[in-house]
């Protein structure tokens, strides 16, 4: 008997079966939603980074050409650049390749989740580039305390 019952249900062009509905209504509040959801997870999905990278002493004069590089990257990932902050040329806390100054540049972006690890690759082959670090942002970017800004010593020593 049950075997029969299966049968009659109806069956889609994709072979999943359809739910049965009590009434018309039921119907269309299951198709909106089944359109909604489909076009939720078609929605690209943005999140908020905070990328801080170091630049080796001895390129100290190509800082622009490094930012441009990687801005140019994130428009052709149609990210958004929300802050871009110079922090300028400062002492490390411990030498990293040999080296005791670098110059530290910070900016809060918000991009697709997937493109992340492109970035992360660009940042890593480029040579002027000696430490970079990328944050996932959890909440507002843009509300950032000003204990975190320019002056914060904990940057120091994270890298």
């Amino acid at each position: 008997m049950r075997l029969c019952y299966e049968l009659q249900k109806k069956v889609q062009e994709d072979g999943n079966l359809l739910p049965e509905f009590a009434d018309a209504e039921e119907e269309k509040v299951y198709e909106f939603l089944k359109l909604q959801l489909q076009s939720d997870l078609n929605e690209e999905r943005l999140r908020h980074y905070e990328l801080v990278y170091l630049i080796h002493e001895k390129h100290a004069e190509e800082v622009g050409s490094v930012k441009e590089k990687i801005e140019e990257f994130l428009a052709e990932k149609k990210a958004r650049i929300w802050r871009v902050s110079n922090w300028g040329m400062r002492r490390l806390a411990y030498q990293i390749k040999k080296v005791k100054n670098a110059y530290y540049v910070l900016m809060n972006v918000e991009m697709e989740a997937k493109w992340i690890n492109d970035c992360k690759t660009m940042l890593d082959k480029d040579q002027r580039v000696i430490r970079h670090l990328v944050i996932k942002r959890d909440g507002n970017h843009r509300r950032l305390p000003s204990s975190s800004r320019v002056s914060h010593p904990r940057w120091r020593y994270i890298f």
